[in-house]
């Protein structure tokens, strides 16, 4: 995903002496610059460059390296059955399956 995809914050900062550049998104991530494009180019650069994108999250995040996940996706049962092929017929691995007699205490 672009870097132009995020909302931008730059601050001054006094106690660091220059610009600071943070993304609302990535609120433990920040770029300092000594001007106020400087900042903003150098998150801009910094999101590039991690290839972040929708779909991630920080999970930890020092001065400077973070550490992403891709979140996983959430499924609901109607949705995968609809992208079944419910006539298909069944592989000859799980036919087998089907016709092993129990051997236990299995429910059926």
């Amino acid at each position: 995903m672009s870097s132009d995809r995020f909302t931008y914050q730059i601050s001054w900062s006094d106690r660091e002496n220059a610009y600071v550049g943070s993304c609302l998104e990535f609120p433990s991530q920040s770029c300092l610059g000594r001007t106020p494009v400087e900042a903003l180019m150098a998150m801009q650069d910094w999101l590039s460059s991690a290839a972040v994108g929708r779909g991630h999250q920080v999970i930890s995040s020092k001065r400077e390296a973070a550490v992403f996940t891709r979140s996983v996706p959430r499924y609901h049962l109607d949705d995968l059955i609809a992208q079944c092929d419910l006539s298909a017929k069944m592989p000859a691995d799980m036919q087998a399956w089907d016709i092993v007699k129990p051997m236990g205490q299995e429910l059926i």
